[in-house]
């Protein structure tokens, strides 16, 4: 019988919503000035900030805050900023360790691939290289059928049990990055605070493009055969190698933006970015990531009629059907 997964995007909507009214209010009350000012300071600077148009009234409020700070609180600010554009290269480094994102999808459920992708846990590039290699590996693939044949597993308790986990370490994520936004300045989008927390879910745009990708790449050859023919250098093989390009093009840029959005983040001061972020952030993705390998490990339940899993069966064997 097919696995009733449970679909997680009602419950990222919830989150996303509740962060948006955690935001609205605190910015309201003005959260982030309030963090450097003292009462006298704060109400001159509120006089002051509204004479002034509401489209700059963020600016005119972050420059009240520098006026009214010391030059050594200032470099403290400065350093922060660039400890803080160091964060997205931090993630970038830590190595993917499951499987390409069509394995994971069609082995594990959706609410284990969204959680992959979400972590980093997922290889980018993967899915789309696998693909080429198929492509390349089958000259005469006119009557080739491209469908993989994979092994269904029934998740069991314990595998829900680490998507939890992993689940609540990624809400944990996401309210440190919308309390980031809440707390600082963007030199160029003052008025926006969700932009932190958008760019962690910008971080899933290469898995997802990718898998879309790669199921169009099969679906096409399943109605053109005669693409795949010649293997390497044949139309499918180009369209399978365009497909793992933009992907880890695609990556790339949310790494560079990730770069110039947190490098512009103002009002933080860098003892609080070391620990909180080029610590704690990392810590979550690396945690999130074993949570995740652990969940792979227990994928199998303990019903009858079912195997048991072993350690090695987190590398999950993908074969074309014959």
């Amino acid at each position: 019988m097919p696995t009733r997964h449970i679909i997680p995007p009602p419950i990222l909507a919830c989150i996303i919503f509740a962060q948006q009214v955690f935001a609205a209010t605190r910015y309201s009350n003005n959260y982030w000035a309030a963090r450097w000012l003292n009462s006298t300071d704060l109400e001159a600077c509120h006089y002051r900030t509204a004479r002034t148009p509401p489209p700059g009234q963020c600016y005119e409020m972050a420059n009240c805050i520098l006026e009214s700070l010391s030059e050594y609180a200032k470099v403290g600010l400065a350093s922060g900023t660039s400890v803080l554009s160091l964060v997205p290269s931090a993630l970038a480094l830590i190595p993917a360790r499951g499987s390409g994102v069509e394995e994971i999808f069609e082995t594990m459920g959706v609410l284990y691939f969204l959680l992959s992708i979400f972590s980093g846990y997922v290889r980018i590039g993967d899915a789309s290289s696998h693909l080429a290699k198929e492509i390349g590996a089958e000259p005469n693939a006119a009557e080739a059928q491209f469908e993989r044949g994979r092994e269904k597993y029934r998740l069991g308790k314990r595998h829900y049990a680490f998507c939890g986990l992993t689940a609540a370490l990624a809400g944990i994520t996401v309210f440190l990055a919308t309390e980031l936004g809440v707390q600082t300045v963007v030199t160029w989008a003052c008025n926006h605070e969700l932009l932190h927390v958008g760019w962690l879910f910008c971080r899933m745009l290469p898995g997802l493009a990718e898998f879309a990708l790669v199921r169009l790449v099969r679906r096409m050859l399943q109605n053109r055969p005669s693409w795949s023919v010649g293997g390497v250098g044949s139309r499918g093989w180009i369209l399978a190698k365009g497909a793992n390009g933009l992907s880890l093009a695609l990556y790339g840029l949310v790494v560079i933006y990730g770069t110039g959005l947190f490098g512009s983040t103002n009002l933080i001061d860098g003892g609080e970015v070391m620990w909180k972020y080029m610590v704690m952030f990392p810590l979550l993705y690396f945690v999130m990531q074993s949570m995740l390998a652990a969940g792979t490990v227990w994928r199998i339940s303990d019903s009858r009629g079912c195997r048991n899993a072993s350690p090695g069966a987190v590398a999950l064997s993908v074969r074309p059907t014959k």
